[in-house]
């Protein structure tokens, strides 16, 4: 009988498309060999900004994958960070494997918009700068100075009357 590993790391990227779907790409090395082989599909669990929701879904492997909002039970993505976890028994080989990413896309498009409504390119500049502390803060599983970077940059932005998404 064979299973499906991956080999080291749980590695993919995720492009958001809108407030309502993303494309999740897996990139991750799987083992092949005798005892393994590559699956088609794998489960991975989603838990929302707060960390009190967790919902599973299935991704194809090594190509990307969209995930709408309400696959989520969620009727769009709301600015926070998210977990992407590969379970032990899914293909973690006896590890759960777990990643942070920011999901933005409300905060961006009001950036956006607030980039063609202003002449101020220091406050866009600063906004950017804060986006991407949320973004790197996430990574390094740092959700607490992310969360509050998230309110200061909505509290920002909030002066431009964008009107994006949920």
């Amino acid at each position: 009988m064979s299973c499906a590993c991956v080999k080291g790391r749980f590695k993919y990227s995720i492009e958001v498309v809108d407030d309502k779907n993303i494309i999740y790409t897996d990139l991750s090395d799987w083992m092949v060999d005798e005892f393994h082989q590559i699956p088609v599909d794998f489960p991975i669990t989603i838990t929302l900004p707060g960390g009190y929701v967790k919902k599973v879904v299935r991704v194809k492997t090594g190509c990307s994958t969209r995930i709408e909002a309400q696959s989520l039970d969620i009727s769009c993505f709301l600015d926070g960070p998210y977990c992407f976890i590969l379970g032990k028994d899914n293909g973690g080989c006896g590890k759960d494997y777990l990643s942070f990413e920011a999901l933005l896309p409300n905060l961006k498009c009001c950036l956006k918009k607030a980039f063609v409504t202003t002449d101020d390119q220091n406050k866009i500049n600063e906004i950017q700068i804060l986006i991407d502390s949320i973004e790197r803060d996430t990574r390094l599983q740092n959700i607490q100075q992310a969360s509050t970077s998230i309110i200061l940059a909505k509290n920002k932005l909030d002066k431009f009357k964008c009107d994006c998404g949920c």
